[in-house]
């Protein structure tokens, strides 16, 4: 009778082990089938690139520094996570924005929304975009301190329809954490099928 206990005991054991394992596979196989990206965050100096960040991840926006080096966070989503590296925008920083351009697999850049003036920031952007690291990655291009400006102002300003071949961009202001959370996930479809544009996407 007690062997037939210790036998019992022991297949109890057994099953909860690989019960265990089981479950542990299952949850590790479940995190590998989330994807990746890797995004470079840009813009000049001063436009809201670390304001933007630290809203996405639901930090604190008080007492903000401008970027001097760069800066990394992550923005969980039900299928990737993505990486988003942000870069100072001062000129002194600039000169080094080439060395974090590996493995880039698409762009945000953000425009200052309260300044008419986008000559600069057009003339940086036109810059980036010619890296070879860069060549065809699709650009989320994001409105912040949203006032007067258009998307279609912006859009002609910047010269996206030339700059951007296959409509492979996004252009969409700041207007709550939320929206941005919507069309940060619009821009990882975009990444994962470049062969579609956003108006298929949407």
């Amino acid at each position: 009778m007690s062997g037939f206990c210790l036998n019992c005991q022991f297949c109890f054991a057994a099953s909860r082990i690989f019960c265990y394992e089981f479950c542990c596979c299952c949850i590790h196989k479940k995190k590998d089938l989330k994807r990746n990206l890797n995004v470079l965050v840009l813009g000049l100096e001063n436009c809201g690139k670390s304001y933007l960040l630290a809203s996405l991840c639901g930090e604190s926006t008080k007492d903000l520094t401008p970027t001097n080096g760069f800066s990394i966070k992550d923005v969980s989503f039900k299928n990737y996570t993505m990486h988003m590296k942000e870069l100072g925008g001062s000129e002194k920083v600039q000169k080094y924005w080439s060395h974090y351009m590996d493995d880039t697999d698409g762009i945000i850049w953000v425009v200052d929304g309260s300044s008419s003036d986008l000559n600069g920031s057009k003339s940086v952007l036109h810059s980036v975009l010619k890296y070879k690291e860069l060549h065809s990655k699709p650009l989320l291009v994001l409105i912040s301190k949203v006032e007067n400006l258009s998307k279609e102002y912006v859009a002609e300003e910047l010269d996206l329809k030339d700059l951007c071949a296959n409509d492979s961009f996004i252009i969409e202001t700041c207007t709550s954490v939320e929206y941005v959370k919507d069309v940060l996930q619009r821009f990882a479809k975009l990444i994962t099928f470049p062969e579609i544009s956003d108006n298929e996407i949407n």
